[in-house]
């Protein structure tokens, strides 16, 4: 009677079995299984061959994969080198804006700070790396300040926070007399003569300047309905609206009719 081996391939038919001899004895059921594709061992003619030992739970062979709360507490570790080269990879594919230095309008560095603060929070940059993409993006008279004056800032702060960054780059190039005339201009517009588009354009622009107790939102909708035309205002402060937006559009409505 043929053995599966033979079956399978006939050219085997005739033949003794790969790794069992004539001697052995018949395969039977006190004769070791073979598993995982090893030959059972030639044990001694009349000894029964025994099982091989399963490997136990943990070696190699079968090893399971950590708990997620593993990779949790023990998280990859990336070189400083690569992920700071990835980071800055991310940061550039945004074309952040350069500055080279204050020219006509001098909001343009407060706007400078805005773009890359935009860029940081979609690639959430942590701080150490801020200061890195930053520099990167100054060019000439800013370069050649920034130059100057990171020993100082680096002095003060082993690491120094991008709050920090912003605080010296706007007392340089952003001064503080520019800032309180507009906030005294914010602090005397109104309406007037002005459409309600015109006006809400120009408090919009001024509102930036306003104290930092003055930027909440209630603030804001509240000094834009008081300084609205007599006409206007009267009649959105029967309807007690609280939000910007609605004030801003109840107004622009009125002023169709």
């Amino acid at each position: 009677m043929a053995t599966m081996q033979q079956y399978l391939n006939p050219t085997l038919q005739g033949q003794p079995l790969r790794g069992v001899t004539p001697q052995d004895p018949p395969v039977g059921t006190s004769v070791g299984v073979q598993i995982r594709g090893t030959p059972p061992e030639v044990t001694p003619q009349g000894q029964p061959r025994s099982t091989p030992p399963v490997p136990p739970y943990g070696t190699p062979q079968f090893m399971m994969p950590p708990p997620y709360s593993y990779y949790q507490a023990y998280p990859p570790y990336h070189p400083p080198s690569t992920t700071t080269a990835k980071v800055v990879g991310s940061f550039k594919k945004f074309m952040p804006p350069i500055f080279t230095k204050v020219g006509n309008d001098p909001l343009e560095s407060d706007w400078w700070i805005q773009e890359l603060e935009k860029v940081f929070d979609i690639i959430e940059c942590i701080e150490a790396h801020k200061l890195l993409c930053a520099g990167l993006q100054l060019r000439n008279e800013a370069d050649s300040w920034w130059k100057a004056s990171k020993p100082i800032l680096m002095a003060a702060h082993l690491e120094p926070p991008w709050e920090q960054f912003k605080e010296l780059f706007l007392s340089n190039y952003y001064p503080k007399s520019f800032r309180d005339c507009k906030e005294a201009e914010f602090m005397t517009l109104t309406q007037g003569s002005k459409t309600v588009l015109e006006y809400q354009q120009q408090f919009e622009s001024l509102f930036y300047f306003s104290s930092c107790h003055m930027r909440t939102a209630k603030e804001k909708a509240q000094k834009f309905l008081k300084r609205l035309k007599t006409s206007i205002g009267t009649v959105l402060e029967v309807l007690d609206l609280t939000e910007y937006a609605q004030i801003m559009q109840k107004a622009k409505t009125m002023e169709d009719k």
